[in-house]
């Protein structure tokens, strides 16, 4: 926030810092769902969603 508000939002003030880590981890979280998603499916787990009586 201090690097945009500051600093014209130059990377060289720590905002690419800050941005790397933030994509490492979505991009992590994404594959580790999809991944878990898919465990469920294969071993026919049943999820909690509400089904129509």
């Amino acid at each position: 926030m201090r690097a945009s508000l500051c600093f014209d939002a130059l990377g060289d003030t720590g905002l690419t810092h800050s941005w790397i880590p933030i994509a490492v981890n979505t991009v992590l979280a994404l594959v580790f769902g999809f991944a878990m998603t898919t465990h469920y499916d294969r071993k026919g787990h049943k999820r909690l969603t509400p089904q129509p009586a």
